[in-house]
């Protein structure tokens, strides 16, 4: 701001030595010349002061060429303070500094499965206790105890011992797919099902 009005008293001193702008020209310039806030550019006044606003010290108004070159901002340097400009020069230097910032750690869900029991039941013995833990597959994440389980656990068991003794009856055979059947639609595995015993 303070260039621009050493530009400006420079262009009235060299245009009053060489003669070429009447008094009547310079004298209507000066009359012409408006005010305006800086945060408020609505705000235009004749004589320099305050802005009714905000306040702030009234600026004379930049006048330009054309509608599309009013994008100028000017700030006093009491309003760069203020609004904690800083400036710095371009240079070559090291980008690899260490920044310490606030952050909350948020879980990636296209990593995260949702695992949930296919019986009602109480969790005995659970092998996680931390969330965000690795699992591999086929690794044991908790122990069930279910009476409705432990029932189908039963039938079949007995099931298999009939069919055992009377492999000849078809009517025990059937019993014993159907209740093997069962476990397998209950997410049993058929090696789960063989280490099942009498």
């Amino acid at each position: 701001m303070k260039k621009v009005q050493g530009y400006i008293f420079l262009f009235y001193l060299l245009s009053a030595c060489t003669g070429k702008v009447d008094s009547d020209i310079a004298h209507a310039h000066s009359a012409a010349t408006q005010y305006t806030c800086p945060m408020h550019p609505t705000v235009i006044a004749e004589t320099p002061g305050k802005c009714p606003v905000c306040g702030m010290d009234l600026v004379p108004k930049k006048e330009t060429a054309s509608k599309k070159d009013n994008w100028d901002l000017m700030l006093s340097d009491t309003q760069i303070k203020l609004a904690n400009v800083t400036i710095q020069e371009v240079g070559i230097g090291s980008i690899g500094q260490n920044i310490s910032i606030n952050a909350r750690l948020a879980i990636n869900e296209d990593f995260t499965e949702t695992v949930s029991a296919r019986i009602a039941g109480r969790v005995e013995k659970l092998y996680f206790k931390e969330s965000g833990r690795d699992v591999e597959k086929g690794e044991a994440l908790y122990e069930l105890y279910s009476e409705d389980l432990l029932t189908l656990q039963k039938e079949y068991l007995l099931a298999k011992a009939q069919y055992k003794r009377l492999p000849n009856e078809s009517r025990y055979k059937s019993f014993y797919e159907a209740s093997e059947k069962k476990l397998l639609l209950y997410g049993l595995s058929k090696e789960q099902i063989s280490r099942l015993n009498c």
